[in-house]
């Protein structure tokens, strides 16, 4: 039986975030698969990030894809996250990647992309070892991740 957490825990406490299966996935040259968070820890943070207004336009941001820091949503859920990572999700990329350290996070963003709203993004780069993404629900139409832009 799955335990059942309220919105809170899953947010403060990072209760049910873990998606606990293992296994890195390659998709691509320098591309990765590793299962993250489950479905309903995901809805939850996209509702904990509409209740700080992270989705509402932003008229000077150069990159206007409506984010938030998950440090703005809660600095505990920041740190639970970095932690995961570093215990959870490396371990399982170091399998590939034999030679990459973990020192933390930059920051965590949720970002939603819209149609009529981003279809004139500038070009961006992180400035990381590694970057990552993780779709956060399903049904939407119009978008896609293209992986030949791509390069780590």
């Amino acid at each position: 039986m799955t335990e059942r957490y309220d919105d809170l825990q899953q947010i403060f406490g990072y209760r049910g975030a873990a998606d606990d299966a293992e296994g890195v996935r390659v998709i691509g040259n320098e591309v990765l698969v590793v299962p993250f968070w489950t479905p309903t820890f995901c809805a939850t943070l996209i509702r904990a990030a509409e209740a700080v207004g992270a989705f509402e336009p932003q008229p000077d941001d150069p990159v206007p894809g409506h984010e938030v820091s998950l440090a703005v949503i809660s600095p505990r859920l920041f740190e639970q996250v970095e932690v995961d990572l570093g215990v959870r999700i490396w371990p399982q990329l170091q399998v590939v990647w034999p030679y990459i350290d973990y020192h933390g996070l930059r920051d965590v963003f949720v970002i939603r992309y819209a149609m009529g709203e981003q279809e004139h993004l500038r070009m961006h780069h992180d400035i990381a070892q590694v970057s990552a993404s993780a779709k956060l629900n399903e049904g939407y139409e119009g978008a896609v991740l293209d992986l030949s832009l791509i390069h780590i």
